[in-house]
């Protein structure tokens, strides 16, 4: 493989001849190191059921995993601001995306809304992964239904009123060293093949040191080479271990995100390739979009009591769904040694 050689190869950019041929043999190295991890094969659905995350809800938690499948299943209605009278479609399948009806609404409608009146969907062991590959390190992430995101125990009337909605995506995410994994050979290797992790929680921006982690934390609970991710209370903020976590002061009233780590706990049965779902590409809203006294707070806060854009909407950041570890919110400081706990 023929590199064209970086500026710092050339002369008078380095005044030593031996550190500038020393950098430029090591930058080669690197290449032909990262070519040959590029060529190796990647199975997604293997690797997705070695890391698929354990779930452990809150034991009072009232919308717990389920899946997308199974919400469509109950019957719901895409809704539209239309031109014309276009009366709601009822859906019942998770092929509706590719249906000829739905595809006129789509074209003749704005702000496409999925309302499920709120219905809550049965428990379910799904999840839907996502690979990226990236240079030496691969992204796998996890993403996570739930019916409805409740902010009714906050305490907080304007959080409590315009806080929660139907429908919420969540994910995590886990990165992880391709050379390690591919020299690994026991449980053990494949753990330490593992980078960091990434538990999404609200705001992209929000509380960042809360959301990325080494493996090394001595604070994360593992099962083998399984994370155990621990949704909070209605909301379902991806929370890497059991307790209350600050999220928010409003009014002079802190607001936590929580969760005892004594409910429902999900070892995953199926894992679903995301990018393949019919649904996928569905650029609406999971959730009824309300127009309300609301909207207002909606300008100038996440909070929102409107339906959750799903991890294919065409207006998402692209790093949401590419992987967690391209995006400018990674905190600067992430490799010192991260501050241990939460009460």
């Amino acid at each position: 493989m023929l590199v064209d050689k970086p500026l710092i190869c050339h002369t008078g950019f380095v005044n030593s001849l031996f550190l500038r041929l020393l950098f430029c043999l090591l930058l080669v190295s690197g290449i032909s190191i990262q070519t040959r991890l590029s060529a190796q094969t990647i199975d997604p659905a293997s690797l997705a059921r070695r890391y698929a995350p354990i779930i452990v809800h809150d034991s009072a938690e009232s919308s717990p995993l389920s899946s997308a499948e199974a919400q469509l299943e109950l019957g719901v209605h895409l809704r539209g601001d239309c031109a014309s009278d276009i009366p709601p479609i009822r859906l019942q399948s998770a092929n509706f995306w590719q249906d000829s009806e739905v595809q006129q609404i789509a074209q003749n409608c704005k702000n496409l809304a999925l309302d499920f009146g709120r219905q809550i969907a049965p428990p379910q062991a799904i999840l839907y992964y996502h690979l990226v590959e990236s240079g030496l390190y691969i992204s796998l992430s996890y993403w996570m239904f739930y019916s409805w995101n409740s902010t009714a125990h906050m305490g907080n009337p304007l959080v409590t009123q315009c806080g929660s909605h139907e429908g919420d995506w969540e994910h995590i995410a886990i990165r992880l060293d391709r050379q390690l994994l591919a020299n690994a050979q026991s449980e053990a290797d494949f753990q330490q093949a593992i980078n960091d992790l990434y538990f999404a929680q609200h705001n992209r921006a929000q509380n960042r040191k809360n959301k990325y982690y080494r493996p090394s934390n001595s604070r994360l609970r593992f099962t083998g080479n399984q994370i155990q991710v621990y949704p909070a209370l209605g909301t379902h903020a991806s929370l890497p271990w059991p307790g209350k976590w600050p999220l928010i002061t409003l009014m002079g009233q802190t607001l936590f995100d929580s969760n005892d780590g004594k409910g429902l706990k999900v070892k995953t049965a199926a894992l679903l390739p995301l990018q393949q779902m019919h649904w996928f590409n569905y650029p609406g809203k999971w959730g009824a979009d309300q127009h309300d006294h609301c909207n207002l707070l909606e300008h100038y806060s996440s909070a929102s009591n409107d339906g959750a854009n799903g991890p294919g909407h065409g207006n998402k950041i692209r790093s949401h769904i590419e992987g967690d570890w391209f995006d400018f919110y990674r905190p600067y400081r992430f490799y010192q040694k991260q501050k241990e706990g939460h009460k």
